[in-house]
């Protein structure tokens, strides 16, 4: 098994009646503390370059099978980001 980046965004609400939409999944090679490292960047980029809109995307570093299916319940790590006014939302409270 290979691994790879997923982006999801979340669509039709929160909770029960909710469902990720896939934006894109990239097969990548390395090792886990290197890829995980690099989740959170290649998402931010993916959203600004292709220009979504607004709202809440969600990466993943997943293992994809060999015919390129994946489960993200089972990632390897997890990064959510807010998008807003295309770029990235951080509460107050979290800037430094």
């Amino acid at each position: 098994m290979g691994h790879g980046y997923v982006l999801t965004e979340e669509c039709g609400g929160r909770g029960r009646i909710g469902w990720e939409s896939v934006r894109a999944v990239v097969p990548k090679s390395g090792e886990v503390t290197e890829l995980t490292a690099g989740l959170r960047p290649w998402a931010l980029d993916v959203v600004a370059r292709e220009r979504l809109g607004d709202g809440r995307y969600c990466a993943y570093l997943v293992e994809l099978a060999a015919d390129g299916t994946f489960d993200t319940y089972l990632a390897l790590s997890f990064e959510d980001i807010i998008w807003f006014y295309e770029q990235e939302y951080v509460p107050a409270t979290c800037q430094s």
